[in-house]
């Protein structure tokens, strides 16, 4: 570990599980002491490494410290909410500095929805702070994550949300509806679904004119196509 001795001392009082002499040793320790990130361990700090144990009494006490940045990534620019559990992620969502970095929270908010992660991304949504509706740099959204990778049940969790948009499209058009029409695989439970939803525009299309209807046909998910056929919305005519 390369830093000063307090550092080290930290470090490796959290690796111990050591609760007393973390509680000690936070009592003189500086913004660099807590924030300080270990050279070997992928950059973590002492509070990632207590994520990642799942040691909640101590990370409980280093967020109680004035100067730490609990939004720190590691090198790999992962998050310490992307490594959390569910308990954890409650507990770092409660601390005010967490939400200083929104983007960071939504980030790992749509991971959570990409890794199926169903109890976790409940957590999520109980926060009212949360827009469920945030996307990344391409427009991809939490729902349209979740529906892609095949998780009904988060889906399922996120339709909960009455502020949820089951028609926000990608910067270049797509739906969550249309990707699940013509993703690697056929995802039949996925389309009804989707369709379940009361304020779904199954008529939605892309920029170059295509809908889900579309894209369903040329890549041959047939039984997509029936599911889109059979919704008493659908308009077939629109032109491509």
């Amino acid at each position: 570990l390369v830093g000063n001795e307090v550092a080290v001392k930290l470090f490796s009082a959290v690796e111990k599980g050591d609760l007393e002499a973390v509680t000690q040793i936070l009592k003189f320790a500086t913004a660099d002491d807590v924030n300080h990130r270990a050279s070997y361990e992928n950059e973590r700090t002492a509070l990632v490494m207590a994520i990642i144990l799942d040691n909640l009494a101590i990370a409980e006490a280093i967020l109680t410290h004035p100067d730490v940045k609990p939004n720190l990534p590691n090198k790999y620019d992962v998050l310490p909410l992307m490594l959390a559990t569910s308990r954890m992620t409650d507990l770092l969502l409660s601390h005010p500095k967490v939400w200083t970095d929104v983007k960071g929270v939504e980030r790992s908010f749509r991971v959570a929805c990409k890794e199926g992660k169903l109890e976790l991304v409940r957590v999520y949504l109980a926060c009212g702070e949360l827009n469920i509706n945030a996307h990344n740099e391409d427009g991809v959204t939490a729902l349209m994550l979740a529906a892609c990778y095949n998780f009904p049940l988060v889906v399922e969790a996120l339709f909960n949300r009455p502020d949820l948009d089951v028609n926000m499209q990608t910067f270049d058009g797509y739906t969550t509806l249309t990707r699940a029409c013509c993703g690697a695989k056929e995802l039949p439970h996925i389309v009804q679904l989707l369709l379940s939803h009361p304020k779904l525009n199954i008529n939605l299309r892309q920029q170059n004119g295509s809908t889900a209807l579309a894209y369903a046909c040329v890549a041959g998910r047939k039984k997509s196509v029936a599911l889109l056929l059979a919704n008493p919305t659908i308009d077939v005519n629109l032109p491509d």
